[in-house]
């Protein structure tokens, strides 16, 4: 079965509302749902907060928070809505154009969100997420190249960034330089152990492009035990006994 590595923009996990679950599964919807109760009630008050801001200074600071739990929440429009909110009342606040960026990303306006995550890092250079952000918006333009370099300034910036050293990994293997991705993909693991994609990631990269079948297996083998409730668990199984390891 051929395999794609793919570039793991965002982490995440969902559970199939069609399929039975376990109790670890249900024990992480309940606690997901315990989350979001106390994020609506933090919004809540921000947007009591927002309509007594005395400036637009207090306007775009909360517009912010707010912004950035809407993204917790996976509620992009809401991003959106109040991150452009922010960006109105202070054109020069870096998280601004950063929050803006971010949801621009999210919704597929990729230049725009390249205009808006270089306008935050001309106004903070050495903030990390705004390079990592930027990595992704360049990636999305297939521009290569750049995505590399933006995602190891990210790195460089915070060392503790697994999600850019996948990245980086991904697009080093796209580009053929497979000793750098199994590098950082290696690093990713090494800062967040329970980062699954990764060991995944490493498994196909050992099966398809480095040809080393007995570390494929161990690294689908961690990718599962990382992830028990995987949606493809059944697939990546396979993947373990054609190569010839036992589950």
């Amino acid at each position: 079965m051929k395999k794609i590595i793919l570039l793991l923009l965002i982490s995440f996990l969902t559970f199939s509302c069609n399929k039975k679950q376990d109790e670890s599964a249900i024990v992480n919807q309940e606690t997901n749902a315990a989350n979001r109760i106390g994020i609506n009630k933090e919004i809540n008050k921000l947007k009591e907060q927002l309509t007594k801001a005395p400036n637009d200074f207090e306007r775009a600071v909360t517009s912010n928070k707010i912004a950035e739990l809407e993204a917790l929440k996976g509620n992009v429009t809401s991003m959106f809505e109040y991150s452009q909110k922010a960006v109105k009342y202070q054109p020069n606040l870096y998280k601004s154009r950063y929050l803006l960026g971010k949801s621009y990303n999210e919704l597929g306006r990729y230049q725009d969100a390249i205009k808006e995550l270089e306008e935050s890092i001309q106004l903070k250079s050495d903030f990390a997420p705004a390079h990592f952000e930027l990595g992704n918006s360049l990636y999305k333009m297939y521009n290569y190249p750049k995505a590399i370099e933006e995602y190891l300034v990210a790195i460089k910036l915070d060392p503790t960034l697994y999600m850019a050293m996948n990245n980086v990994a991904l697009l080093y293997a796209e580009t053929r330089k497979h000793a750098e991705a199994e590098q950082f993909l290696k690093k990713a693991i090494e800062v967040k152990p329970d980062f699954a994609p990764a060991y995944k990631n490493l498994g196909i990269l050992y099966e398809t492009r480095l040809k080393n079948k007995q570390s494929a297996i161990e690294y689908y083998t961690r990718y599962l035990k990382a992830r028990p409730n995987a949606p493809d668990r059944k697939v990546v199984e396979s993947w373990i006994r054609v190569l010839g390891g036992a589950l």
